[in-house]
């Protein structure tokens, strides 16, 4: 399984909705021992099922983003508790947050989640990722782009 739909497949507790994931591609920094990675997908591409046991709206419109954050000392895979803000950032420069909630898969790795809705007309979406691992006092920060099928309509 590639490490993309396994780590959504985690973050998600959709350990046995594996076939019906998207690929997504992964994002990652490392920060002073730590790996962030994050990714994103259209919400309709998550099994309906598992998407309405998490609260995810199955829509066009919707995108989901997952974040895990690992500690590089850690046997591999090895996630960590943390506070995750995000934002969408608008190509004009706005953010608008994301409210991201925790989900712990059945092999005990946590990571966090959150639905956006996709810009009309914006096939790139921009994100600002802030976390602050469990452990330490500070926190970190990346940008990413993504690209995302535009909804119909829009």
């Amino acid at each position: 399984m590639p490490l993309q739909t396994a780590m959504l497949v985690a973050a998600l507790g959709l350990m046995s909705a594996v076939g019906g994931i998207a690929h997504a591609q992964v994002h990652e920094q490392t920060f002073d021992g730590y790996v962030v990675r994050a990714n994103v997908v259209a919400a309709t591409s998550l099994p309906e099922a598992q998407a309405r046991k998490h609260g995810i709206k199955v829509s066009p419109d919707t995108g989901v983003l997952n974040v895990a954050v690992l500690r590089q000392s850690d046997r591999p895979g090895a996630t960590v508790p943390a506070e995750v803000n995000a934002w969408v950032v608008a190509v004009s420069g706005v953010e608008v947050p994301i409210e991201t909630r925790s989900a712990v898969a059945k092999n005990e790795r946590v990571s966090y989640f959150g639905t956006f809705d996709i810009p009309a007309r914006q096939s790139a979406v921009r994100f600002r990722i802030q976390v602050r691992p469990e452990a330490e006092s500070r926190s970190f920060e990346f940008l990413f782009e993504d690209r995302l099928p535009i909804p119909r309509g829009r």
